[in-house]
């Protein structure tokens, strides 16, 4: 596997000044210590989501993603390694909040993307279905694709079944999983919640993900007045309509969602992924590592379970 540590810190490391050799070999030893730690953790899930992130590392090496970034050019040269490594964090989280609820589930991912997520619920025995604008993401999702196909997991695409979800049969899943998407959705995220409630079986339970608008990274770079949006000339000449993050949300905003759409809270819960790819010998990291075990509210990602009422 990949080093989790190719995902660029704030600023420069002490270990940055180091021969590369030794920096390889601090490299290695951290990604060891992490994955070691998520092993003895994760004991049931690991191996699986392991093999997944590795096989996803493996087959998108060089490939070309141009495709992604015409709506959101932020992906422009981005380090979907680095991604798929840390998401196995987000994988596992996933995996963990499943083992709260009964016996073999019927699962939705909506926005599917990768099928990371996808793969793993199904590798955990789960029936599995997706939905994703596939058709309009081109063939770079054919590898993707065929490992649902392999996986028994069933296909729809948005232009077939809406972004309202009404092509699906409603009340029909145990389990939707809306995983880094709402903070894509522009003007109102109440369309996508009543679509995702729509499909969603009563006394069903949807797993919401999200990126934390109140995350510590994000406080220190505008108390510097530096934005932590996407750098402005690269949406500026985004072509319409622009895919990126349009809002991220606070644990109360998202716990305010819920409410509204009636869906009671079983966890409402904070961490942290992309922090993993980062070295803990630098004092800034560390830091904000002590601060981020103290302050939930500062951590990256907000992760909600919650039960659709009778």
């Amino acid at each position: 596997m990949r080093s989790l540590l190719q995902h660029q810190a704030p600023l420069k490391t002490p270990i940055s000044f180091l021969p590369k050799k030794l920096k390889k070999a601090i490299k290695r030893e951290w990604t060891k210590t992490v994955l070691n730690y998520l092993k003895k953790k994760h004991p049931q899930s690991f191996s699986l989501a392991f093999n997944i992130t590795t096989e996803l590392v493996s087959r998108f090496e060089g490939k070309d993603f141009s495709s992604l970034s015409i709506n959101a050019p932020q992906l422009r040269d981005f380090d979907w390694s680095c991604y798929f490594n840390c998401s196995l964090i987000r994988m596992l989280k996933v995996a963990d909040l499943l083992t709260k609820l009964d016996g073999k589930l019927k699962i939705l991912d909506v926005g599917s993307y990768f099928g990371n997520f996808s793969l793993l619920c199904a590798q955990l025995g789960h029936s599995v279905d997706v939905v994703d604008s596939y058709q309009e993401y081109g063939k770079i999702f054919d590898i993707v694709l065929s490992d649902f196909s392999k996986n028994k997991i069933a296909i729809h695409d948005f232009s077939s079944v809406g972004y309202d979800l009404k092509g699906l049969p409603p009340e029909s899943y145990d389990v939707v999983l809306c995983l880094g998407v709402i903070e894509h959705i522009p003007h109102t995220p109440r369309h996508l919640m009543e679509s995702l409630c729509s499909v969603l079986k009563r006394g069903g339970h949807l797993i919401l993900e999200t990126p934390n608008l109140a995350y510590i990274s994000h406080r220190q770079n505008l108390s510097k007045g530096i934005s932590f949006h996407p750098p402005l000339p690269l949406q500026y000449f985004t072509e319409i309509p622009f895919t990126g993050h349009h809002r991220e949300y606070t644990i109360e905003e998202i716990r305010w969602i819920l409410q509204q759409n009636k869906l009671s809270e079983i966890v409402l819960d904070t961490y942290s992924y992309s922090f993993y790819s980062s070295l803990l010998t630098f004092r800034y990291n560390i830091l904000n590592y002590l601060r981020m075990a103290i302050d939930k509210t500062s951590r990256e990602l907000i992760v909600a379970l919650a039960k659709k009422m009778m």
